[in-house]
């Protein structure tokens, strides 16, 4: 196989960082993606306000880095699916990344579908991919569904980023892994949205503010954790 990927859990986003990066590009991207994440959070709800999160997200991501590509989709599920959320962000990644051979990172992110709900990994990542619909009074001890916000990166040597995110709303929660969510009609409600960026590393930008963004994300440090034993 022409490349290797380690992965690693970056705050709610799961991150491929292909073998061919240096040190120092990993260390960019890993910075600039959960820097991202945290900024946007702080502004916006995570789960409530997603458009608006995504946008500052962006944005936070261009103090450093070139966009090349951006993409926007969204489709209804039909009733009759077996697509799992984990099989749907890898075929949008591959539609939007069709330079890089799907099979040098697919197999190690569809991995992650097959855990256990009570894996580390999954525990992990659930707090900031999924949440409870807040109840709005309507309906005493109505079945209440869930928010699902997932996002996956593939990083490539130069660095470049290429993001996908894909959120959406569940009729009910289920409490298993969210990866392995299966999309039907009965199970999504309404649309389920996607988005692809893809961007490059900014030396020129980024470089000025390398050692002040390394001291600010020390306290957050914990929050990026590699995912042992899941090398292709």
């Amino acid at each position: 196989m022409g490349n290797q990927y380690s992965i690693y859990a970056n705050a709610g986003t799961v991150v491929l960082l292909s073998a061919g990066m240096s040190e120092r590009e990993k260390q960019d991207v890993q910075h600039s993606l959960l820097f991202a994440q945290l900024a946007a959070t702080k502004r916006h709800p995570l789960f409530f306000e997603t458009q608006e999160w995504y946008s500052t997200w962006q944005q936070v991501l261009k103090g450093s880095w070139l966009q090349r590509t951006v993409g926007w989709d969204q489709y209804n599920p039909g009733p009759a699916s077996t697509v799992t959320a984990m099989e749907q962000l890898v075929s949008y990644m591959k539609e939007s990344l069709a330079s890089v051979d799907a099979a040098e990172w697919a197999p190690i992110v569809q991995g992650i579908a097959r855990l256990p709900a009570t894996d580390s990994v999954i525990e992990c990542l659930r707090g900031r991919i999924e949440q409870e619909e807040q109840p709005d009074g309507s309906e005493t001890g109505a079945t209440r569904g869930e928010r699902y916000r997932f996002m996956f990166v593939v990083a490539q040597p130069g660095p470049r980023l290429n993001a996908v995110c894909m959120t959406m709303t569940s009729s009910q929660g289920d409490g298993g892994n969210p990866f392995s969510r299966v999309l039907t009609a009965d199970e999504v409600s309404g649309a389920i949205e996607q988005r692809f960026f893809q961007a490059d590393f900014s030396a020129v930008l980024h470089d000025p503010i390398r050692d002040d963004l390394a001291k600010r994300l020390k306290p957050f440090a914990s929050l990026i954790q590699e995912i042992p034993g899941r090398q292709i």
